[in-house]
């Protein structure tokens, strides 16, 4: 195994390394230039069958670190599952802009304009040391969204349960530690 630099995997790439992937992995591989401090790529897997059933496509959109990018929007639309990086909140958009980093707000639109079937958050600041943000507050375009945790594995026939298992945790967190992320009394 070698380290593949995401430059290898743009279709203009002399390397030939996206073509010998794609063929040994059987999938197609997309990369996107996104919008952070440095250059950074999301990429878009789409897999020719997926781990539900293998005779069914499955496209897998991961985000990297990015403010918003529409690039990344087109490219990935319809995805299965999104991977999207959520770091700050909303009330921090001007961290979040001068840090090229996307809030949890912009990460649940860029979902809902994506269409993406399943999205997970993920890349939370400090802030969210002790509690997940509730998506709950974004209605109807956070339908399928939820957050990650570390050490958190799901399967793909699991996705669809993991808004309400979400929610839930953000509940019982919330009853240990109060709105700030600070222990309760």
């Amino acid at each position: 195994y070698r380290f593949v630099d995401c430059q290898e995997l743009l279709g203009n790439s002399q390397s030939g390394t996206r073509d010998r992937l794609q063929l040994q992995l059987g999938l197609r591989i997309t990369t996107v230039l996104v919008q952070h401090s440095f250059p950074a790529y999301g990429v878009v897997l789409d897999f020719a069958g997926s781990a539900l059933d293998r005779a069914a496509p499955f496209r897998l959109v991961y985000s990297g670190d990015t403010r918003p990018c529409e690039d990344l929007v087109v490219a990935g639309a319809e995805a299965d599952l999104l991977i999207h990086e959520a770091t700050h909140s909303d009330d921090l958009i001007a961290k979040a802009r001068s840090d090229r980093h996307s809030t949890v707000g912009e990460a649940v639109d860029i979902a809902y304009r994506m269409r993406a079937k399943n999205t997970i958050l993920t890349h939370f600041s400090s802030r969210f040391e002790k509690m997940v943000p509730d998506v709950r507050r974004y209605g109807a375009r956070a339908a399928s969204v939820s957050c990650a945790v570390d050490g958190m594995h799901v399967s793909v026939a699991r996705l669809s349960e993991l808004p309400a298992i979400s929610i839930r945790m953000t509940d019982l967190l919330a009853q240990e530690y109060d709105g700030d992320g600070a222990e309760s009394e």
